[in-house]
């Protein structure tokens, strides 16, 4: 079975409601089952189906890249287009740590 990918902000919340229960997997498990209705720090698991919370805990789950994560990977990737990634950034006033600032 593969890992699940979960947002950063699932990840952040399935941590914070481990922390929660010190680290109790099956009492995330049950009460994602039974009341399904996370609040504060866990809210984000509220997205998120049984299966995906029981493979995130028992089997793992790995972080999806974020827009700059991704815009930085492609640069990289495509160093010799480098000023003109850079200049699209620069046009649209975003700064991303190794291209443009």
């Amino acid at each position: 079975m593969e890992k699940v990918m979960l947002s950063k902000e699932e990840a952040l919340a399935l941590e914070s409601a481990l922390e929660g229960v010190n680290g109790d997997k099956e009492s995330v498990s049950q009460y994602h089952a039974t009341s399904g209705l996370w609040e504060g720090k866990c809210q984000a698991l509220n997205d998120l189906g049984l299966k995906e919370i029981n493979i995130a805990l028992y089997v793992g789950y790995e972080i999806e890249k974020g827009p700059e994560e991704m815009v930085y990977d492609y640069y990289l990737k495509n160093i010799e287009r480098g000023p003109v990634i850079e200049n699209v950034l620069n046009l649209l006033n975003i700064q991303i740590k190794g291209i443009n600032c």
